[in-house]
């Protein structure tokens, strides 16, 4: 699960009308890699004692970095959501 960190993103309606796309995309970029810190590559097949073969990493795969993508769809609210 995500940590929310800052800035912290605030979220309003915009003006919508009703032949509008009612969702924004809001991206967050430049993430280094949890799973392969960034390098790019994992180690992969023991090759020696003291040996691996590196393979791509199966998260970022390869790119070192990840960002994320948010969607926010508005909608009406329905009486007694919360």
């Amino acid at each position: 699960m995500s940590n929310v960190a800052n800035p912290v993103v605030e979220i309003y309606p915009p003006v919508l009308l009703p032949q509008s796309k009612h969702d924004e995309k809001l991206i967050s970029g430049g993430h280094t890699c949890p799973y392969c810190s960034g390098g790019g590559l994992v180690e992969g097949e023991r090759i020696s004692l003291r040996e691996y073969a590196y393979e791509t990493c199966p998260i970022c795969k390869g790119a070192k970095r990840l960002q994320a993508e948010v969607t926010i769809k508005w909608m009406p609210e329905h009486r007694g959501a919360f």
